[in-house]
């Protein structure tokens, strides 16, 4: 009879986002997201317009790269979500005096969506954080043979060169 077991939730969660780390309240979250979306309309804000473009350079992709790295996906997208909405609804958010959604840039605010999903996603399968060190290669020139163990307890793995110039190597290695 076989059964089935589960991790559990902190095994399963290895790979969290900072915002992760704060725990889980719904008045915590909201919090998070109200904080994305202040970071969101703060960054967007600084701007340097061009003059052979409507579009100006903003700090905007920051903020949404940045919104979606702390927060993950989820909490990433509902905070560019908020910040689309107050921006059609009228709010001053956008770059420059942009508001609604019929200017030259929305598209980029649209693409916020998709930058914030794909930062979160990123962030949240580990891809902020610095790997753990791989274990070494093995010698691609020598086999194991055969183990004995001397009187003391050491086990002693004898190698074999595994073919052609591989001898050569192994001799010149000391093997």
């Amino acid at each position: 009879m076989s059964t089935l077991t589960v991790a559990p939730a902190a095994v399963a969660r290895e790979n969290r986002v900072l915002a992760d780390r704060f725990g889980g309240t719904i008045l915590r979250e909201i919090a998070l997201v109200a904080a994305g979306t202040i970071a969101m309309i703060v960054l967007a804000r600084i701007s340097v317009p061009l003059p052979f473009t409507p579009v100006p350079v903003s700090l905007g992709t920051l903020g949404a790269l940045s919104v979606g790295t702390t927060l993950g996906v989820r909490r990433g997208l509902v905070s560019v979500g908020a910040y689309a909405l107050l921006g059609i609804a009228g709010a001053p958010v956008f770059t420059g005096s942009n508001v609604g959604w019929a200017f030259a840039s929305f598209g980029y605010i649209l693409g916020y969506f998709l930058v914030a999903a794909i930062a979160g996603l990123a962030a949240q399968r580990g891809a902020d954080r610095p790997r753990p060190p791989s274990p070494p290669e093995p010698s691609r020139c020598c086999a194991p043979s055969s183990a004995d163990t001397t009187p003391s307890g050491v086990t002693r793995v004898g190698l074999v060169p595994t073919g052609g110039g591989a001898a050569v190597m192994c001799a010149a290695q000391g093997r």
